[in-house]
């Protein structure tokens, strides 16, 4: 097995050299967007309140878009969402906040961690 995962001997390396096509980025955009009632809390160094909802096992959203407007109504400033808790398939937590953020309007926090994200 070993020999097997060994790279073949006298194989040629072919090293690519960077891109070097530099891209602007304007850092300080002349229109700023107001903000959120989440950001301006912390702005204000405001105690802020989040709730944390699991992405569903399924496809269907709706008691997770209930859940954030009952916690909204409640007087949460945000959402938290975690990415595939307990190392579950879920529905991805970045869908489920641009879902809750258009239909309840309330600021989302994704917890994205970069297990199981790897090249294998």
């Amino acid at each position: 097995m070993r020999a097997a995962l060994q790279p073949v001997a006298g194989a040629p390396r072919i090293r690519q050299a960077p891109a070097s096509t530099a891209i602007a980025i304007d850092l300080n955009p002349a229109e700023q967007l107001p903000a959120t009632p989440f950001a301006q809390r912390l702005v204000d160094r405001s105690f802020v309140v989040s709730v944390e909802i699991d992405p569903p096992r399924g496809l269907n959203p709706s008691k997770c878009i209930a859940g954030a407007q009952l916690t909204k109504d409640a007087g949460a400033d945000a959402i938290n969402i975690g990415d595939s808790p307990m190392a579950r398939v879920r529905m991805s937590a970045l869908s489920l906040a641009i879902m809750i953020r258009q239909q309840v309007g309330i600021d989302t926090l994704i917890h994205f961690t970069s297990r199981d994200k790897n090249l294998m």
